[in-house]
């Protein structure tokens, strides 16, 4: 029987910040990027926060013996992950922090595991990324394939040419929530304009 992979390792987990505090943010990055996506908006709050940085399976410099495409088809595997991430932490009432596939990601995983977290920041969240009938996702079946085979045939290539469209976007509203609308432009403010990103968050998330 073959021993189960840490979840730690496997995620590459980075814990950092103020290692002893009462509260803990996870970040999540979306589609495409890894942890560092993250570096400006976290280190705004390392003197306050233990920070916790993961690869999405797959992702950056996470294990690529546990990346089994046929088991990562949907975003509950990378939920699962993420929720074994933070139980191997101990982490409880932690606030998440995602991005786009990132942060429904998170939300999957607070579903599954209310407990996790008390919190939720989901930056450029959509519940779904692919066309249907009366509902425009972003992307047709097509683009979808043609990405993909991008991504597999030459990563480099692909995120070279991916970059300055994702860079360069509509609103949304979740009921129940509040909706901060930043001055930034493109699919990752927390990379184009990190400190409204971190403006954003403060109050949210200093409450209670």
């Amino acid at each position: 029987m073959m021993n189960k992979p840490d979840p730690l390792q496997r995620n590459h987990v980075t814990v950092t910040g103020k290692l002893d505090a009462s509260r803990s943010i996870v970040f999540v990055h979306g589609f495409g990027n890894d942890q560092t996506a993250w570096t400006k908006v976290a280190a705004s709050f390392l003197p306050d926060y233990r920070i916790i940085l993961l690869d999405n399976t797959g992702a950056g410099q996470s294990d690529p013996a546990a990346f089994v495409q046929s088991s990562y088809l949907n975003l509950r595997a990378y939920s699962a992950d993420l929720v074994e991430v933070c139980q191997a932490l101990h982490l409880q009432d932690a606030i998440l922090v995602g991005h786009s596939v990132g942060a429904m990601i998170g939300a999957l995983a607070a579903i599954a595991q209310p407990a996790l977290f008390s919190k939720l920041v989901l930056i450029g969240m959509s519940p779904r990324y692919r066309d249907d009938a009366g509902y425009h996702g972003g992307f047709t079946d097509n683009a979808l394939d043609a990405l993909y085979r991008a991504v597999a045939t030459n990563y480099a290539d692909w995120a070279d040419q991916f970059a300055p469209l994702a860079m360069g976007n509509p609103d949304q509203h979740i009921r129940g929530s509040r909706l901060c609308v930043i001055r930034a432009t493109g699919h990752l403010p927390h990379v184009s304009a990190p400190d409204a990103v971190v403006a954003a968050m403060r109050d949210f998330i200093a409450g209670p």
